[in-house]
C-alpha cells in the first residue's frame, strides 16, 4: 500500500497526526501501555479485549426501593429451599383444582336455586353484578398484594370467598342469594389472580408459561368430574351442601399455603434477607397515602 499512497501524495502517519493533534506513534504506545497496566485491574476496560470481562452475577438481595409486598416476596423465595418451592407449587397446584371444582359444582346446581325461589330473575341477576364488581375489585386487589403482601392479601380475599360460601349455603331468599354469590365471585377471582401472581412471582419468563399452563391443567379434570360431583350433592342432599361443603374444604387446602408464606416472609427477616423500615408518617398523612394509592376516587366512579 505504500506505493499508490506516494503516488497520491498521501502519508498516512501524518492524517492521522493532524486528526489526534499529537505524535501517533507516542499515542499507540501509550495506548499499549495503558492496556497492559489495565490486565492487572479486572475492573478496568480494555480497548485491545473488550469481550473478556469476567461475568457479574447479579446480587441475590431484595429489589431496593420496591413497594412492601414485591420486597417481601423476594425475600420469601430467597429464604427457601428448592423442596419447599415444590412443596408450595403442589399446594397452589391444589388451590386451582378445588377453585376450578367448587366452580363446575357451583355452575351445575346454580339451576337448582333458580327453581328453589320464585323471582328467578333477581338471582340471575346477580351473577351480572358478580362480574362486574369482580372486575372492578381487581385493580385494587393487585395493589393491595403490592404494598402489604401476598398471603395478607390471600387470606383477605379468602374470608371474603368463604363468606360468600356460607351465604350462599344459608341464604332463605333472591336478595341474600345475591349477595352471597357477589361475594363469592369477588372472593374467588380474587383467589385465582394471587395464585397466578405467586407463579409469575416464583418462576423465570423462560418457564413462566410453563408454569401457568401447569396451573390450567385442573380445569381439564374438572371439565368431567365437577358435574358428576353437582349430580351427587343433588340426589343425596340439597343444593345448598354443593356450597357448604367448599366452605369448609376450602379452609384446609388454602390454610397451609398462608402459612408457607407467613414462615418463610418471618424466616427472611430473621435471615435479614428483608428488613422493615418505619414509614414516618403520621395517621393523617397515611390516610392520605392509602387513598392515594388505591385511587379510591376513581375506583368509586
Amino acid at each position: 500500500m505504500a506505493g499508490p499512497n506516494i503516488v497520491r501524495g498521501r502519508n498516512n502517519m501524518q492524517l492521522a497526526q493532524s486528526v489526534v493533534g499529537a505524535d501517533f506513534k507516542d499515542l499507540k504506545y501509550e495506548v499499549s501501555v495503558s492496556s497492559a497496566n489495565n490486565s492487572h485491574n479486572p475492573d478496568a476496560i480494555s480497548l485491545e479485549s473488550p469481550q473478556k470481562q469476567p461475568f457479574r452475577r447479579p446480587s441475590e438481595e431484595v429489589t431496593q426501593g420496591a413497594q412492601l409486598g414485591i420486597r417481601k416476596a423476594e425475600a420469601a423465595a430467597l429464604a427457601w429451599s428448592k423442596k419447599t418451592a415444590y412443596l408450595t407449587y403442589a399446594l397452589v397446584w391444589l388451590g386451582f383444582f378445588m377453585l376450578a371444582l367448587q366452580s363446575a359444582v357451583s355452575t351445575n346446581v346454580i339451576h337448582n336455586a333458580f327453581a328453589h325461589f320464585e323471582e328467578a330473575p333477581a338471582v340471575s341477576t346477580s351473577s351480572i353484578v358478580a362480574s362486574v364488581v369482580s372486575g372492578v375489585v381487581r385493580l385494587p386487589a393487585a395493589k393491595l398484594l403490592n404494598i402489604w403482601g401476598r398471603p395478607e392479601g390471600l387470606s383477605l380475599f379468602l374470608a371474603v370467598y368463604l363468606l360468600g360460601l356460607i351465604i350462599l349455603a344459608a341464604c332463605n331468599n333472591p336478595s341474600s342469594f345475591a349477595v352471597g354469590y357477589v361475594l363469592y365471585w369477588v372472593g374467588y377471582d380474587a383467589i385465582f389472580l394471587i395464585l397466578d401472581v405467586f407463579i409469575a412471582d416464583t418462576s423465570g419468563l423462560r418457564n413462566r408459561a410453563f408454569a401457568f399452563g401447569f396451573a390450567s391443567t385442573p380445569f381439564i379434570c374438572t371439565a368431567f368430574t365437577g358435574p358428576i360431583a353437582a349430580q351427587s350433592f343433588v340426589d343425596h342432599s340439597t343444593w345448598r351442601w354443593a356450597y357448604g361443603t367448599f366452605a369448609i374444604a376450602q379452609v384446609f387446602v388454602f390454610l397451609p399455603l398462608i402459612a408457607v408464606f407467613k414462615f418463610y416472609q418471618r424466616k427472611a427477616e430473621k435471615m435479614f434477607i428483608f428488613v422493615r423500615e418505619p414509614s414516618g408518617r403520621t395517621w393523617t398523612q397515611s390516610i392520605i397515602f392509602w387513598l392515594n394509592e388505591f385511587d379510591c376516587m376513581r375506583q368509586t366512579l
